[in-house]
């Protein structure tokens, strides 16, 4: 492995920070050498210290009892900047357009692979130093007012090695990701692309659980609890040297602390190698099928639906399940799911005595899941089309066939998820006939409003700017739809609250699932329209 070039390595976290930046802002005036995150790090460090230093003084917890506190938090410190940083990465990974990303275009400039791998991961420490920033300057105050300054001085450089075995580590799975891609596009077939669709959706779901606070404060209790016991294992050896500081054990601190250093340099060099490794395209190559070709039918007409409708859903279907970073969208009710499971309401929310009403309210976690697909998808469909879109409006197809395709588009994957939360309540409760029909028209309902509000603000608010973190919609246009999304849902749900103050009686629940219908179907009618005649002014505007 050749030797580090520091101002190579300098130089190139540099051009992908203001890669990244320009991909983000859309307007590279805007940028000023890339600072703007350190300083705010800066800014956060000293403010989450003065806040913690001001919060707990005035609890008056006395500096013994704080001290204990403060250590089983640093203990954990190392760890979780390690595995923020690899969930950074990971994240960023996914979010990032397939379309816009090129592996090839580094393999040609006169660099090493341990220059940029070393450039890569300082570029990622860039962006998560804000976050950063907060926790160790949280511990900083405390520290401070505890009398444990030198506990935290040693837990920062031990932190430090954290995130960069982090970043190191995300270099091994960003390689093993593409040659897994790679290997799957050879083959043909649904059931490899559906194999890494289903692997993408439960890494995105798992790794954005980690971000849970009831995650992380278990994780934390059971970290303290074992992590003496973990020498054998590498990752927390930082953590360890951190517990031999506190035991005044000078030989455990000078060891632990000499492993941690060589870990960070066993993963420096296994992402190097990975890299190089890799670091050509692997030559394209041609196989030829001696079996004679056969002319494929066109596709048929899905039912209830023109041509030009059935041909944009299935492309925006084929585009959802091969696209990475529609990927995310999918995987918004399974991170429901487990955050639900993970917080513990399980057990609480069917304990012997519980309510009916808070056992319901469990699946109301995963349907707001399932409500979030229902909108981002079609909140995204116009945007994502990008500089395609100008191709849609030439093509022989209306704005309200637009308008329908991108609903279905969303709704396809959103009601079968609704259908597994229904088939669960049925299955798991014991409620009336009524009830459960109650709930299924109300699921119904809420989605097809959040996709016809999301394709109402996505069309309004498109960004068709084609980067390599596309968000196809403007955050002014994500946060408008967000609140009238609430607004529009909260009308729905308030409707049968209304009507629960008359007495119906045995038909309580019907005239709530037709007052709850006749809502949705007034208010998604008029979404529909508003989303329509934003179609029809890009008709009119586009220079074709």
């Amino acid at each position: 492995m050749a030797l580090l070039n520091l101002s190579v390595v300098v130089k190139i976290a540099r051009v992908l920070v203001l890669a990244s930046s320009r991909a983000k802002n859309r307007d590279s005036t805007k940028l000023s050498g890339g600072a703007t995150n350190a300083i705010l790090g800066g800014i956060f460090l000293l403010g989450s210290a003065l806040a913690a230093y001001l919060i707990a003084n005035e609890t008056g917890i006395d500096s013994a009892t704080l001290g204990v506190y403060l250590s089983q938090f640093l203990v954990v410190l190392p760890s979780m900047t390690m595995f923020f940083c690899l969930v950074y990465g990971i994240l960023f990974e996914f979010n990032q357009s397939v379309f816009n990303v090129s592996m090839d275009a580094i393999n040609w400039l006169p660099i090493s692979a341990a220059d940029y791998v070393l450039g890569s991961t300082l570029c990622t420490l860039y962006y998560s130093s804000p976050i950063l920033a907060i926790l160790i300057g949280a511990t900083l105050g405390i520290s401070v007012l505890a009398g444990t300054l030198w506990a935290w001085l040693l837990t920062l450089a031990l932190s430090i090695f954290g995130a960069l075995i982090g970043g190191f580590s995300m270099e091994l799975i960003r390689v093993a990701f593409n040659r897994a891609s790679s290997s799957i596009s050879k083959r043909s077939g649904s059931t490899a692309m559906f194999g890494r669709l289903v692997i993408s959706i439960l890494m995105i779901a798992v790794f954005s659980s980690i971000y849970n606070f009831n995650v992380i404060l278990k994780v934390t209790e059971w970290f303290t609890s074992v992590a003496g016991a973990g020498w054998f294992f590498p990752l927390i050896w930082p953590s360890l040297a951190i517990i031999s500081l506190l035991r005044l054990d000078v030989v455990g601190v000078t060891l632990y602390l000499a492993l941690s250093i060589m870990l960070t340099g066993a993963f420096f060099y296994a992402g190097a190698r990975a890299r190089a490794a890799n670091w050509s395209p692997e030559p394209v190559t041609i196989s030829f099928n001696s079996t004679p070709g056969k002319m494929k039918a066109p596709d048929a007409r899905l039912h209830g639906l023109t041509t030009a409708e059935s041909a944009l859903v299935r492309k925006d279907l084929r585009g959802l399940l091969r696209r990475r970073e529609m990927v995310s969208f999918l995987a918004f009710p399974f991170i429901m799911v487990l955050i639900n499971l993970l917080n513990g309401t399980f057990d609480e929310s069917f304990a012997p005595g519980t309510a009916l009403s808070t056992r319901i309210m469990f699946f109301a976690f995963p349907g707001f899941g399932v409500l979030l697909l229902s909108f981002y998808v079609a909140a995204v469909g116009i945007g994502s089309e990008g500089s395609g879109f100008i191709n849609l409006l030439s093509a022989p197809v209306s704005a309200s066939e637009i308008a329908r395709a991108k609903i279905l588009t969303a709704l396809i994957p959103a009601i079968p998820g609704l259908a597994i939360i229904v088939a669960a309540v049925a299955f798991i409760l014991d409620l009336s006939p009524l009830l459960l029909a109650f709930i299924t028209v109300f699921g119904l309902t809420t989605i097809v409003e959040s996709a016809v509000v999301g394709l109402a603000v996505g069309t309004h608010f498109a960004d068709y700017t084609e980067v390599p973190r596309a968000r196809f919609v403007s955050p002014t246009g994500m946060l408008v739809g967000m609140v009238a999304l609430a607004a529009v849902v909260g009308v729905t749900y308030g409707a049968p609250q209304l009507l629960d103050r008359l007495d119906f009686g045995a038909w309580r629940w019907v005239i709530n699932a037709v007052a709850v219908a006749t809502m949705g179907i007034t208010l998604s009618f008029l979404a529909y329209r508003f989303a329509v005649s934003e179609v029809q002014k890009a008709y009119e505007s586009a220079p074709i």
